[in-house]
């Protein structure tokens, strides 16, 4: 119990830097940046990026479940809240295991890897499907979703911290989930 405390009483400060990290991707990754797109260096950055943010996002995850065993709160608003957190981070996932799969495919040891027949159908597999989401309009998309995601955890995480009324788009948003 006191573990938990300490790591729950750590979410405020460990979900921020990955918000922060994931609104920064998604803004590179949705806005039309043409000059930078050219340059192979923009792609690695983005993708290491989403891998830093979706890494911090795992962390503010594990500290919200210990965060909600060691408060008192509106229980419907953190279910939403959890469910829509668990939500923004596998979405942002889905976009780091893109660049994760196509940095892999380069590197020597995954080619000694395929000479084992069943790896190599699995990575093929992967690999064909990392590549069929690695489509500007689908990265876009799914960064975009996971942006909305991204502020309605973070909205709900308002409404827990600070009440319903913290802010009128606060009350909208409960009123629009049924959770007033």
């Amino acid at each position: 119990m006191f573990l938990e405390e300490i790591i729950g009483s750590l979410h405020p400060a460990l979900v921020h830097l990955p918000i922060g990290v994931l609104t920064l991707y998604a803004v590179l990754e949705i806005l039309p940046l043409k000059r930078l797109e050219s340059h192979v260096w923009y792609r690695y950055t983005k993708g290491i990026i989403v891998c830093a943010g979706v890494i911090g996002a795992f962390f503010a995850l594990s500290s919200g479940d210990a965060a909600a065993e060691t408060r008192v709160v509106n229980r419907a608003i953190l279910e939403v809240h959890e469910t829509v957190a668990g939500i923004t981070t596998w979405l942002f996932a889905v976009l780091a295991g893109i660049y994760v799969i196509a940095w892999l495919r380069d590197f020597e040891y995954m080619v000694r890897l395929e000479k084992f027949p069943f790896v190599k159908k699995v990575w093929n597999i992967i690999v064909r499907v990392a590549y069929a989401l690695d489509r500007p309009i689908i990265r876009k998309s799914i960064a975009m979703l996971g942006f909305i995601a991204l502020s309605l955890t973070g909205i709900l995480g308002g409404a827990l911290v600070y009440g319903p009324d913290a802010d009128p788009l606060v009350h909208y948003v409960l009123q629009f989930l049924g959770l007033n």
